[in-house]
């Protein structure tokens, strides 16, 4: 039997699944993990209309929050295409006092992220919603907290991302436990 400290399945399970959960990487769940960069750097101002240009302050916990949205001119958004959201992006922040915090981005608009919001695309092979939950349990939250560069304003890597360490279940129980955490959602909400 494998250590109470190395071991990577839960005791308590839902009833039909046997197959022991494996550790992998951020690397190895996603098809990228990137950040956008700054406007300003490169001439750019705000615009009342244009792509959405999403920040850390949009970021918040469980959540998108484009209640005061900022868009920047689609010129720039062409620029910087590495950093295009797409439905079911998970969005992390990287950078102060809002670091870790993490949401999906559930919308299907035109946008990208600045330098303190990283893009995790996770793989079709894994559900969105698991690994989403996976990023807000108190685990990873302690990791991220961790691995924050001691400078004046804390960081996170996209290395640090990269290398984080996910225990991940077959793909039909990943969907079996973030639908059971939907719904819990979704009664707390109501």
């Amino acid at each position: 039997m494998v250590a109470a400290e190395k071991r990577h399945t839960p005791e308590l399970r839902f009833g039909g699944f046997s197959e022991e959960w494996a550790q992998k990487t951020g690397a190895e769940i996603t098809d990228k993990i990137t950040k956008g960069s700054s406007p300003t750097w490169q001439g750019f101002e705000y615009t009342k209309q244009g792509v959405l240009f999403v920040t850390s302050e949009n970021v918040r916990d469980g959540f998108l929050d484009v209640s005061k949205p900022k868009y920047l001119p689609v010129e720039f958004y062409d620029k910087q295409k590495n950093s295009s959201l797409r439905f079911g992006d998970i969005l992390i922040n990287i950078v102060g006092a809002s670091i870790g915090r993490c949401c999906l981005y559930s919308r299907n608009e035109r946008a990208f992220t600045n330098q303190a919001v990283a893009l995790f695309r996770v793989k079709e092979s894994n559900s969105i919603d698991f690994v989403a939950y996976c990023y807000q349990q108190s685990r990873i939250q302690k990791i991220i907290s961790g691995t924050q560069s001691e400078s004046a304003r804390p960081n996170l890597s996209l290395t640090d991302l990269r290398e984080l360490q996910f225990n991940i279940p077959s793909p039909s129980e990943q969907q079996k436990i973030a639908a059971f955490l939907g719904a819990v959602d979704n009664k707390l909400t109501a």
